[in-house]
């Protein structure tokens, strides 16, 4: 007896979202055909995208900050909210590691190419954080930067 076709195709609705996804990402580029296949090898990297949004954005895809602390990248803390309705409250945050912010450094490096990167990681700006229904995960100012982030 033959089996019957299954009631949802989930590997054809990723295999085609992200399909979707990396056709969309340069439709309103201006970056040549090599700087597109460039961007395309830094972008590909699964730390890129939630390392660099924690950086430029201060917060990241529930999904990515995972992925981010399984590879120890950032740590996990907490801080004490001193003002306002939820004064007393402890707020749970992520912040670099020290290997976390070797990453970065190295993909944010400008000695080795012409501006493309931090292009790339510019871009990120267009947007606080995207949640993808899992919710978002936002890093921790440090003490020195407060007041210097919006």
């Amino acid at each position: 007896m033959p089996n019957p076709p299954p009631a949802l195709s989930v590997t054809d609705a990723v295999k085609n979202s992200h399909a979707q996804f990396h056709k969309s990402l340069f439709s309103n580029s201006d970056l040549t055909a090599l700087e597109r296949k460039r961007a395309n090898s830094f972008v590909q990297g699964p730390f890129w995208r939630p390392l660099c949004e924690l950086e430029v954005n201060g917060a990241t895809t529930y999904e990515g900050a995972l992925l981010l602390l399984a590879s120890k990248l950032i740590s996990s803390t907490s801080f004490r909210v001193q003002r306002g309705h939820s004064a007393g409250s402890f707020v749970e945050c992520v912040d670099f590691t020290d290997a976390g912010l070797q990453l970065f450094n190295e993909y944010a490096g400008q000695e080795i190419d012409d501006g493309l990167r931090e292009r790339l990681i510019t871009s990120l700006m267009s947007y606080a954080a995207i949640d993808t229904g899992n919710g978002i995960v936002a890093r921790v100012i440090p003490p020195e930067t407060k007041g210097m982030r919006k």
